[in-house]
């Protein structure tokens, strides 16, 4: 019997995952039971049914009477990757190139400072956001405001705000 077709995903690249459901026929477009259908990722930190971080070719089991066999990928780095399935150890035509986006920020990280400080010597700071999974939070529109323990340091006296352009990253 030969595999021969892959529904496209269904959902969203977030917590939940992708649903990734594969239906396996044969020459006579008749469904193929009882197959073993695999799944395959490009790209790193992804998650197949659950399994520990790997690319695969993971099983996502056999293949019910109507032929398909329904698997779940998650990954936590926001890249592009390309997913591929086989059946019975036979590689499908259809493949897709799925891309994880970066979540919300969830903290921030100041770079730039110079050490020692010089006094009346202006220096520039980097702001990053990142996800909790420590991607580049792309995304971000939030507010910051520095502060200082020193009461001679010259700070901005108002909110500096990201804008959508700045994809996660601002130097003040």
């Amino acid at each position: 019997s030969a595999a021969s077709d892959v529904y496209k995903r269904q959902g969203v690249g977030d917590s939940d995952g992708i649903t990734v459901t594969v239906t396996l026929k044969d020459a006579n477009n008749n469904p193929v039971p009882n197959t073993e259908v695999t799944l395959s990722i490009t790209g790193s930190s992804n998650y197949i049914n659950g399994s520990t971080e790997g690319n695969g070719p993971t099983s996502i089991g056999s293949t019910n009477a109507a032929g398909v066999a329904v698997g779940v990928i998650k990954s936590t780095k926001a890249e592009a990757m390309y997913r591929s399935a086989a059946g019975g150890g036979i590689a499908l035509d259809d493949t897709e190139t799925v891309t994880y986006t970066p979540g919300e920020a969830t903290r921030l990280t100041v770079t730039g400072i110079t050490d020692p400080v010089t006094a009346g010597v202006a220096s520039d700071v980097v702001v990053t956001a990142y996800d909790e999974f420590n991607n580049v939070a792309a995304g971000y529109t939030g507010t910051i405001i520095f502060t200082s323990s020193d009461g001679q340091a010259v700070l901005p006296s108002t909110g500096l705000t990201f804008v959508g352009s700045d994809n996660g990253t601002k130097t003040f």
